[in-house]
This record gives structure tokens, C-alpha cells and sequence, in this order.
């Protein structure tokens, strides 16, 4: 009974670390493709008060 335990105690850790990883893959997605989408931002409004804003320069 005691290696039955300490398998199912084991599985259970690793499965616990399977699933912390991908959380932390998960984070670090989602905190990439917030600064991306900050710095796209702030692109934006440097466009905006810029003298010579992109759309007057395609015309």
C-alpha cells in the first residue's frame, strides 16, 4: 500500500507541475501581448501629436 501511495502521490505532483508550466507559459503570453499591445498605443498617440501625423504624410 505504501508504494501505491507514493506512485499516486507522485502523479499527482507532477501532474501539479505539468499544469503550474503551462500557467506560467500562459502568463507569459498574455504579458507579452500586453506590452505589445501598450507600445502599439502609445505609437498611436505619438502619431496623433506629431506635427506631421502618417495619414497627412500619404496624401
Amino acid at each position: 500500500m505504501k508504494i501505491l501511495h507514493f506512485f499516486w502521490t507522485y502523479t499527482i505532483k507532477q501532474n501539479a507541475n505539468n499544469i503550474q508550466s503551462k500557467h506560467n507559459e500562459t502568463l507569459a503570453i498574455q504579458s507579452y501581448f500586453q506590452t505589445s499591445f501598450v507600445t502599439r498605443r502609445e505609437l498611436q498617440e505619438d502619431d496623433n501629436n506629431c506635427a506631421f501625423p502618417n495619414n497627412m504624410l500619404e496624401q
